[in-house]
């Protein structure tokens, strides 16, 4: 494999790394948001839930 290639796989790598990383970064918070505040979490999916189910039919 040349050195471009392997050159690009790296980054690759390295930015879907990041983008994990991003990933367990926002879960923790919503985690933390829903611990710290469950009745509005619940109010929350309550709502976003019934609007789905209106513009799905």
């Amino acid at each position: 494999m040349s050195e471009r290639a392997e050159g690009a796989i790296a980054d690759t790598g390295e930015a879907i790394q990041r983008q994990i990383n991003k990933v367990e970064e926002t879960t923790d918070q919503v985690v933390a948001f829903i611990r710290e505040r469950p009745i509005i979490a619940v109010l929350l999916a309550a709502g976003i839930g019934y609007l789905l189910g209106r513009i799905a039919c």
